[in-house]
């Protein structure tokens, strides 16, 4: 396996870490609004020091292009919160899976990327992996089509982010698309604030630890993910390396989890043998993958 896809692998386990930490945030009060905007400033702050090494803005072009780009990717965050809000978390998150599938059909359009049929395949079997890893049967019909519609969405919005990404990052340069992007993601996010419904102090010292810490472990991957994306390119391949964050939460969950008064590990054994399943398939996807 190449070198960057084993970066991917470490970002994908760090976006695990940083979603056990959103999680327990979350059960403290923290909506997924505040969460957004803390999250993307922490981003824009992390990624701060490449102003220092990237070109001056040229024209117009060069500050459109990141606008789109961080649009797109303020997008997935928002369509993802959404879906949470109205749907079911067990429900969004296979959805969400979705990715490796958007990622694919772009990267032939807009990249001109001819896929081999191991990647094919790696790309179907890492959607069913985490189709199978999904929560509860049960949603509510009213909740049934906001999860999905939104949830696609988001999936389709981060999608274009990572192949846009690709395609002008290589072209400009790590710095430069990096600082730009998410510094307008952050400026985008700054919309989300009149969503808040409590006032900022009413959030303890406690969960501010968890919502940070949770916010700088997001920042770290995104910004790994970024590089492998503009330095490498191989969206398909990264996305399906990157998928095995689904199998990275249920052992994380299960060693760790109670660190975070997370307890999905005392789920049935029913959930627990589709999710095995579910890892599975990711672990043969993303052998298929990575094949030499």
């Amino acid at each position: 396996m190449e070198f960057y896809l084993w970066i991917i692998l470490f970002a994908a386990i760090i976006y695990t870490l940083a979603t056990l930490c959103m999680k327990r945030s979350s059960s403290a009060g923290v909506g997924p609004w505040r969460t957004t905007v803390v999250w993307n400033g922490l981003l824009a702050l992390v990624s701060f020091p490449c102003w220092f090494v990237a070109d001056t803005p040229s024209g117009l072009s060069s500050l459109m292009i990141p606008l789109f780009i961080s649009f797109a990717f303020f997008l997935g965050q928002l369509f993802n919160a959404l879906a949470i809000q109205k749907g079911d978390v067990s429900l969004v998150t296979p959805i969400m899976g979705t990715k490796v599938v958007f990622v694919s059909v772009l990267a032939i359009f807009f990249l001109a990327d001819d896929l081999s049929i191991t990647t094919w395949a790696g790309t179907l079997l890492a959607a069913i992996g985490i189709l199978l890893m999904r929560g509860s049967n049960h949603t509510e019909r009213k909740r049934l089509l906001p999860s999905i519609l939104l949830g696609l969405m988001s999936a389709g919005s981060f999608g274009a982010f990572d192949i846009v990404m690709q395609k002008f990052g290589s072209e400009a340069g790590y710095a430069e698309i990096v600082s730009r992007t998410f510094s307008f993601t952050f400026l985008w996010s700054l919309l989300l604030i009149p969503k808040w419904k409590s006032s900022i102090q009413k959030v303890d010292g406690r969960t501010w630890s968890w919502l940070l810490t949770g916010g700088f472990l997001h920042a770290g991957q995104a910004m790994l993910l970024a590089y492998v994306l503009t330095t490498f390119g191989d969206a398909t391949r990264v996305n399906i390396v990157y998928s095995s964050r689904a199998f990275w939460s249920i052992v994380l969950v299960w060693i760790i989890g109670h660190w975070f008064s997370n307890n999905e590990r005392h789920l049935g054994k029913a959930v627990f043998s589709r999710r095995l399943a579910g890892s599975s398939f990711l672990c043969v996807a993303i052998i298929l993958a990575t094949w030499n």
